[in-house]
Order: C-alpha cells, then structure tokens, then sequence
C-alpha cells in the first residue's frame, strides 16, 4: 500500500482518508512507536514532524486542503490522537500472536467536526478520525 489520500464524499461533509504503508512507517523510524500503540503497555508520543514524515508532505497538504485546515494543523492533530486511536483500533481487531511485532499498513478515515452554524455555513473545529489496519 503506498500512502495516498482518497476524498470519498460523505455526504455533505468532506472527508479524507490517508493511508499509510507499513513502509512509510518504517522509513520514518516509527517501528517502535507503532508497536506500542498496537501491543501492551503505555502509548509512546509521536510529534507532528514525525506524523508529516510518515505520510509525506504532499499527502497530508491534500489531505489538509480538502478538510479545510493547514497541514500544521492536521500534522498536530493526528499526533495528538494517533496513538491512543490505533491503540483502540488494535484493541477491538484482536491482534493474534502471528502478526504481533509486525508493522502494519493503516488507514485513516478523517472527517471535519463541526461546531457551529453561522449564516448557513459550518465551521469545523477538529476532525473525527477513525482507522483500520492490515498486516
């Protein structure tokens, strides 16, 4: 899986989804980060410029472009709630002893939260993100 950004329409609400390759991943040094997420114990941090390596600067522009915000913005955010996401998402997959240690690719599904009508218009403050992985 290459990373890459798909905007499936949801509705009224822009979303984007970024996946990103267990290559990707290790490339940019996060084995040991994604496997605390995904295995037991403390959730290690992992900052913006790290997320912005991982994914690619042009991926997360797009990504960043049809949620409305900057790639700073959206960098911040996903280091801010990747780990405990992926970490829940691992929880609810049932990791079995066969892909423990593996890196897995993981998709992230993001959509703007919005927080306010102004002039039939909405503003969005945050995204909502949801993720899935394979091995």
């Amino acid at each position: 899986m290459d990373n890459s950004v798909i905007h499936p329409s949801d509705g009224d609400a822009t979303v984007a989804v970024l996946s990103l390759s267990a290559e990707g991943l290790l490339d940019a040094g996060l084995e040991p980060l994604v496997q605390s997420w995904i295995g037991q114990g403390t959730n290690e941090a992992v900052t913006a410029e790290q997320i912005t390596l991982a994914i690619g600067e042009d991926q997360l522009a797009q990504a960043a472009e049809s949620l409305g915000g900057t790639p700073s913005d959206l960098a911040a955010g996903l280091a801010a709630e990747l780990p405990e996401l992926i970490d829940a998402a691992s929880s609810s997959e049932q990791i079995t002893p066969d892909v423990e240690g593996k890196v897995p690719d993981i998709q992230i599904r993001i959509t703007p939260r919005a927080s306010a009508v102004s002039g039939g218009d909405l503003t969005y403050q945050g995204w909502t993100l949801n993720a899935s992985f394979d091995f």
